[in-house]
């Protein structure tokens, strides 16, 4: 799969460029190259196949076409909804538990504790 103009500016937005080099010689398309640590490989980004399980877009990845090191991680597109997702299971779970507790008593604090609990393992994968 090749890599789409978003993506490609993603990359190129990254805070951290230690890797990324311009090619020598001009270009007349705007390129961007990432540098292989391991054997100095140069990958265009526009013609990098993205490898990987793309489990939830986590695991994606890109690999050197010389020695087959992976040599960029695809940066997350979904950390912000990851983010707001997590929120909403916590203030969820409140609801649930306030809700819950005078018809169900225990379980429904139950209910409303694991939601939550699991809004806010979601932050923190995210």
């Amino acid at each position: 799969m090749l890599l789409t103009e978003k993506r490609r500016r993603s990359f190129s937005r990254e805070k951290s460029k230690p890797g990324l080099k311009q090619p020598l010689a001009p270009t007349h398309s705007r390129r961007q190259y990432i540098r292989c640590k391991r054997c100095g490989c140069l990958t265009d980004l526009n013609k990098a196949k993205i490898s990987g399980y793309n489990s939830e877009n986590s695991l994606r990845h890109i690999h050197c076409n010389g020695c087959g090191k992976i040599i960029k991680w695809l940066p997350g597109e979904r950390d912000k909804v990851g983010i707001v997702e997590g929120v909403f299971g916590v203030f969820l779970g409140g609801v649930l538990a306030y809700l819950l507790y005078p018809s169900l008593k225990v379980y429904g604090l139950q209910a409303g504790f694991f939601t939550s609990l699991y809004g806010f393992f979601k932050i923190l994968i995210s």
